[in-house]
């Protein structure tokens, strides 16, 4: 239902119909860079992109709060995979914690606070 879901709306920002024909995302690279660039940047509802959270657009609402969904590199993983990976802990998250740190690391940045997302309720 979530990739139906996240190709039906790709699709005509990219140009390309997705559903008819999903696997053409992997097999062709510029639409697999449009479809990712279209989700990386598209805001959901009240979901917020991963690009708006990691650049300090987003700015949690009293709902995110009491879902404990705050600014940092947790809230992505909860746009991405939160039904998934999100309050509780999963192996999951925390692979992509210590990925996302090691590439801290490589740049010589910090990772900033609110890693995970164990404690948060999942945006869906």
């Amino acid at each position: 239902m979530c990739r139906n879901y996240n190709y039906g709306a790709a699709s005509s920002s990219v140009g390309y119909n997705i559903l008819a024909n999903p696997d053409q995302v992997a097999k062709d690279p510029t639409l697999a860079f449009k479809t990712s660039l279209w989700f990386w940047t598209t805001p959901s509802g009240s979901i917020p992109s991963i690009h708006d959270v990691l650049v300090g657009k987003w700015t949690p609402s009293a709902a995110d709060r009491s879902a404990g969904r705050t600014v940092g590199f947790g809230v992505t993983i909860d746009i991405i995979n939160g039904n998934d990976e999100c309050g509780r802990y999963t192996a999951n998250a925390s692979n992509r914690v210590q990925y996302f740190k090691q590439f801290a690391s490589t740049l010589g940045v910090a990772p900033g606070q609110n890693l995970d997302c164990a404690n948060m309720k999942p945006f869906s």
